[in-house]
């Protein structure tokens, strides 16, 4: 069978760490490997220390000489071990407990080199959740990534046999986003997509530092990608979703925690042309906006303090 390990980059989280840690513990099948890359090297230490709480075996805590940004972090991670796949997973998701049983058995069972699951959307400011089912991959997957609903949503449901993230240098690090995609983007020249529809991972959403939600990255970022692969419509029209769908998530979750200022921010998005002031979908945002405003941010806005 395969061996398997497991890359945890991590950033100054670590309550969410922990829990990330404790799902990997659980698993049915272990990995052979774990590397947990501390981005911040001065938190190298105590991730020790709660590895050791957590009793989590086969752990290698690493970091590298400065602060990692997520591509240098992941690239440290996979290229210090040695199992023939590897997984990634971000310290503030959380894996069900079949997780690497499962993706190790579809690599086996496919021949895929590229392997991807469904996920649980969860929320921790409302409590909900929501499933995403992976779709099956298309025959053509390169053209799919620029498309809704074939690009996995995140790093943690993934897998990628060592070889092939060796043979395209894994993922690009000069990029301030999309690193995820623009792997999938290049993998998808020459190796087999494999999904499993089931979700397996606990995808958290939540208003913290997150590069997802940052739109200048997006927006520097999607220039980057221009730049490297060509000004195609399908490309731009793919990263003109991807910029609405950053800033709707932001000013959302800003709207959930009760900041005010998110709707001025709306505003200035529009002002930008990064949202069109007279189209449905800024309409359904400031909608959501208010919707979650007066549910949620407004009861914590005016709870007093202790």
């Amino acid at each position: 069978m395969p061996t398997a390990c497991v890359v945890v980059p991590t950033f100054r989280r670590p309550v969410l760490l922990e829990r990330c840690l404790r799902s990997l513990h659980e698993q049915t099948q272990q990995a052979d490997e774990i590397k947990i890359v501390a981005s911040d090297p001065a938190e190298k230490d105590s991730i020790k220390k709660m590895v050791s709480r957590v009793g989590l075996p086969e752990v290698e805590v690493i970091s590298g000489a400065h602060l990692l940004l997520g591509g240098e972090a992941r690239n440290l991670g996979w290229r210090s071990g040695r199992s023939d796949i590897v997984m990634f997973v971000d310290d503030d998701d959380y894996w069900d407990n079949g997780k690497i049983a499962k993706h190790v058995r579809k690599h086996v069972e496919s021949g895929a080199q590229v392997v991807y699951s469904g996920v649980t959307y969860t929320f921790s400011s409302t409590e909900q959740n929501f499933v995403r089912l992976a779709k099956q991959p298309a025959l053509d997957m390169k053209t799919a990534l620029l498309q809704d609903g074939y690009c996995p949503p995140t790093t943690s449901c993934v897998s990628v046999v060592r070889y092939a993230l060796e043979s395209v240098s894994g993922f690009d690090e000069v990029l301030k986003s999309y690193q995820d995609w623009d792997l999938w983007y290049r993998l998808a020249d020459s190796y087999k997509f494999a999904s499993i529809p089931e979700p397996l991972i606990y995808f958290v959403q939540h208003s913290g530092e997150r590069v997802s939600m940052q739109s200048d990255n997006r927006i520097q970022a999607g220039n980057q990608l221009l730049a490297k692969y060509g000004r195609t419509q399908e490309l731009l029209d793919f990263l003109g979703r991807e910029l609405i769908r950053t800033i709707e998530r932001a000013l959302v979750f800003s709207a959930k925690d009760g900041d005010m200022t998110s709707f001025g921010t709306l505003r200035s998005e529009v002002r930008a042309q990064n949202l069109k002031a007279l189209h449905w979908r800024t309409s359904w945002i400031l909608l959501k906006m208010i919707v979650y405003f007066s549910r949620y941010g407004l009861p914590r806005a005016l709870k007093p303090s202790r």
